[in-house]
């Protein structure tokens, strides 16, 4: 039943916010890696919502406007939907989720943690 509440959901965005498909999100604050996966168009953050069973979509019109969040995939240790903001001018960790926004683990807290120390230079 939540599943079909979600499904539903999601075409109720995409009737609501029929120009999101043509939103160009810029290009990925940090770089992924083959674990870590940027989600660079409007297509792959609908998707990211259903596998995930979150609400990724509803941050389209944010990542491609005002440059101050990014969404990623990452898919080891365990499969999550991570987001970034930037702070003072570099980018941190907001959140990194399982699917139905469950927390995610220590190992993958560190992973995702040690990947953005390693993108600054740190």
């Amino acid at each position: 039943m939540l599943r079909e509440l979600h499904e539903e959901l999601l075409d109720e965005v995409s009737r609501i916010y029929p120009y999101a498909m043509y939103l160009i999100f810029p290009q990925p604050p940090v770089e992924g890696t083959d674990t870590i996966l940027p989600i660079t168009s409007f297509a792959d953050l609908l998707e990211e919502g259903r596998i995930m069973k979150n609400c990724a979509e509803s941050y389209a019109e944010i990542i491609a406007t005002e440059g101050r969040f990014y969404l990623y995939r990452v898919m080891h240790p365990e499969r999550c939907t991570m987001a970034l903001v930037r702070r003072n001018g570099a980018w941190v960790l907001w959140e990194l989720k399982t699917a139905c926004n469950n927390p995610a683990s220590d190992a993958s807290m560190l992973a995702v943690k040690l990947w953005l120390e390693s993108s600054r230079g740190i």
